[in-house]
This record gives C-alpha cells, structure tokens and sequence, in this order.
C-alpha cells in the first residue's frame, strides 16, 4: 500500500503538464442510463468500433499522473503493471462476465468522484475536473474522434445541465424494462458488498472504505437485501424517469437518441446503424459475440416490491412500449 507522501507526490505529477493542456475533443457523445439498464454493454460495443475516443480504467485509476506517463514514455509500463495486477485479483468485474483489464472502457465518474450514490458527478463543483478530464485525453490521443463518455449517474437528472454546459453534446438513452433494471441493481449491490471486488475497489474509494468497515459494509449488506433497500431504487428511477419525461424535450432533437436494451440486442446490425447514422459516422460491423441479452432469475424480494410500485411504471412503460411483466 501507497503511504500518503507517495500517493501525494503522484497527485502532482501532472501539474507540470497542464499548461500543455489545449483543445477539447471534437464532439462529447455522452450514454446514459439507469444502473444496470445496459449502458455498458453500448459503450463497450462502441468503444469496439475503433471510432471512439474513451476513458479506461487506467485513465481513472492513474489519473493524477496521465500526462507525466505519457511524456515520460512510461504509459505502456505502467498500464501493464496494473493489467497484471487486476487480473491477479479476478478475470471479470463480478457484477457481470465482462473481462476486466487496464484497457475496459470505465465511468468518467469514476474521476470526479462524487458523494452519494445515485446523485450525478458532473456538477457545477467538478465542471472544471471534468473539462482537464478532456483536455488531458484530447492532449494525449490527439486526434479528432468523439470522446465517448458513460455514467449513469447523470441519468438521475443531469442532462439538461451538461447539455447546458457543452450545447454540442450528444447524448445517447439508454432504456430496460425497470423490473430487469432493478433485479439487476439489487443483484449486483449483493454480491459486490458479499465479495470484496479488488477492481471495483481500484476504481471507487467510497467503496473500497466501506468495505474496510465492517460496521458500514453490513448495514448495506442488510439494506439491499430489504424492501426498504429495494424500494429506494424504485424512487430513485421513478425519478428520474419523470425527470427524462418532463426535460428531454429541451434538448435539440439532433443532439440526443434514444435506444431500447432489448431490441437493440434483437436485432443489433439494424439497430447499429441508426445509432451510427445519428452520431455521423460510417457503417461498422457489429461483435454478434458480445451482444447477449441478460436473463436473470427474479429475485422474489425484488418482484414483491416492484408488484407494489407497478401502476407508478405505467408511462415509462407505455412510451417504450414494455409490458408490465417482461
């Protein structure tokens, strides 16, 4: 483990750099969604097109010293030694059979590191992180791809802002049944929080400090395994559901799209190419392989409480044409 003098000294690595700090990316395509909705299934299969500039994990986990890595040739050493490290841990991120490596395209969230969960990172607070975020990437790819940037955090009403900031954004939406969407969540808490997750941890200190505390690590334990944890969730999407409904019509019509999880992966080479017709870019041949849809076993908790909450759905529902009962 890093001591404070040393995780200090590669806190400031970069700052002798970011004076070379100069333009943005050519275009910002921001995915959003739901935890858990499929959001990381897009970024993934379009950070595989090649035509995308992204945030890995090496960005987010080595951030404070991006740039010194980067003219000090120490880039590639670096990102080996910590692929080495992550795999040595586990070979796919827990929540899901998706590989996990230095190169897995991440959350930008990750960086900005907000307080609460479900509350979006990008806020007036950490604009001014979040635009080095693309300055630095920019200086070190420099080429002229969209940056793809995913966090789902900012679906729990926080377009209207960024689109506010950078009026040139794209956004992709993405949507999925809530009753998957939040057997999925609840899933996932469980056995993040049963089984310490090294790259998670890597990734998020909030997490790695509450798995370092018994205390707080078994009141979540309990909590998503509640109705009371369940029902929270619930809020939380109804919310932010009515939040998409009451603002994505502010937005300009060319600047956002929006895809359903479940068709898309019904039929993903038609559905990849509207997607890549929306954001400008020439047809590319779609990984079969990786699309897969997710079928999970209900958890009977999590069907009790959504059963309680289902009329509340309804207009979600109804306007992505899903049943109440997948």
């Amino acid at each position: 483990m890093k001591s404070n003098a040393e995780i200090q000294e590669l806190r400031s690595r970069d700052d002798a750099y970011l004076s070379k700090l100069g333009d943005m990316p050519s275009e910002l395509v921001f995915i959003l969604g739901p935890h858990r909705s499929g959001t990381t299934f897009l970024h993934n299969l379009l950070v595989q097109t090649g035509q995308f500039s992204y945030i890995s994990a090496y960005d987010v986990i080595n951030y404070d010293e991006i740039l010194y890595n980067h003219f000090h040739n120490k880039e590639k050493q670096v990102k080996d030694a910590l692929h080495q490290e992550i795999l040595h841990h586990q070979k796919n991120r827990g929540v899901d059979q998706l590989a996990v490596g230095a190169d897995l395209p991440e959350e930008f969230g990750f960086i900005l590191q907000g307080d609460n969960f479900f509350e979006p990172k990008l806020t007036p607070k950490n604009l001014s992180r979040f635009q080095e975020l693309c300055y630095k990437k920019q200086l070190i790819e420099s080429n002229n791809k969209p940056l793809i940037l995913k966090e789902p955090c900012e679906f729990y009403g926080n377009f209207l802002f960024i689109s506010q900031q950078f009026p040139q954004a794209r956004f992709i939406f993405n949507h999925r049944h809530p009753l998957h969407t939040l057997n999925s969540h609840i899933k996932s808490w469980v056995k993040a929080l049963d089984e310490k997750n090294h790259y998670l941890g890597l990734l998020d200190r909030h997490y790695e400090n509450m798995m370092n505390d018994q205390r707080e690590r078994l009141k979540f334990q309990f909590f998503f395994r509640s109705e009371k944890g369940c029902e929270w969730i619930i809020e939380k999407l109804l919310t932010a559901y009515q939040y998409y409904f009451d603002h994505v019509g502010q937005l300009p019509t060319e600047n956002y799209y929006s895809i359903n999880y479940e068709a898309f992966c019904a039929n993903p080479s038609e559905n990849m190419g509207r997607l890549m017709e929306f954001l400008g870019i020439r047809e590319v041949k779609v990984n079969d392989d990786f699309i897969k849809t997710r079928e999970s076993e209900l958890l009977p908790m999590v069907l009790k409480t959504y059963k309680k909450y289902q009329q509340e759905f309804k207009k979600y529902l109804n306007h992505f044409h899903y049943p109440i009962f997948p």
